[in-house]
């Protein structure tokens, strides 16, 4: 399962399941009930598939509960790399197989080569992710084209314009030497670029999770580029 970015299969289904135009499979209604019923908030999204275990030809249950707000995971985890608090994974867990005592495991999971015995909590590989944190990137990855070319238009830096490119979030905007991005490396210059920049993307946040103060449009060189990554992309973004 892939959950980083907006062109990420799990992301775009779960981005029709918040708006409405897909159900959750109804297998999984009795354990959104008790998660709700346990934490308070209700899951976005439910998935099940089967891991392989590296240097193995094993494989281990993987249950991914998708939340729709950043503090809503943020919850379930503890310290700044979301470190799993193992108490409430552990729950959930629990809650799950609970949950589908009538469901055939095995199968759901889809693991291969006929495993049999009782899958437990604890032979299952439980992880979180939310939908906010990609689609915020999903409303900066949809200003492109006119509208990213008006925005680079009003930034009226002329001949030391070189180019943007972005990985994720807002545009990164290059220009030719080290000295002019040090120029326009002023607080100034970036409440004006955010302000410019915050009508384009806003228009693309559907679910209305970006806020204003959240807005950065960083400034790099072509020199940077050339002399500290050997001018290439993947280096860079690295």
């Amino acid at each position: 399962m892939s959950f980083y970015l907006p062109r990420d299969a799990d992301y775009q289904w779960v981005k029709r399941l918040r708006r409405g135009d897909e159900r959750l499979d109804p297998v999984f209604d009795t354990f959104v009930a008790r998660f709700r019923d346990r934490f308070g908030v209700t899951p976005l999204a439910v998935k099940v598939d089967a891991l392989a275990i590296p240097r193995s030809t094993g494989h281990r249950p993987r249950l991914l509960v998708v939340l729709e707000r950043k503090e809503q995971h943020d919850a379930f985890h503890t310290g700044e790399f979301d470190t799993p608090d193992r108490d409430k994974h552990d729950a959930v867990k629990r809650i799950f197989v609970e949950s589908m005592a009538d469901v055939d495991l095995h199968a759901r999971f889809a693991l291969p080569g006929g495993a049999a015995g009782p899958i437990g909590p604890d032979g299952i590989f439980g992880y979180f992710r939310d939908f906010e944190t990609v689609a915020k990137l999903d409303a900066h990855a949809q200003v492109q084209g006119a509208e990213l070319d008006d925005f680079v238009a009003a930034l009226d830096l002329g001949d030391r314009f070189w180019c943007t490119n972005r990985f994720a979030g807002p545009p990164i905007v290059f220009v030719h030497t080290r000295a002019q991005a040090e120029a326009l490396a002023t607080p100034a210059v970036a409440r004006r670029w955010a302000d410019l920049y915050w009508p384009y993307v806003k228009a693309h946040d559907e679910f209305d999770y970006l806020r204003r103060d959240e807005i950065t449009v960083p400034v790099d060189s072509r020199q940077s580029f050339e002399e500290g990554y050997e001018a290439n992309w993947y280096y860079y973004f690295k």
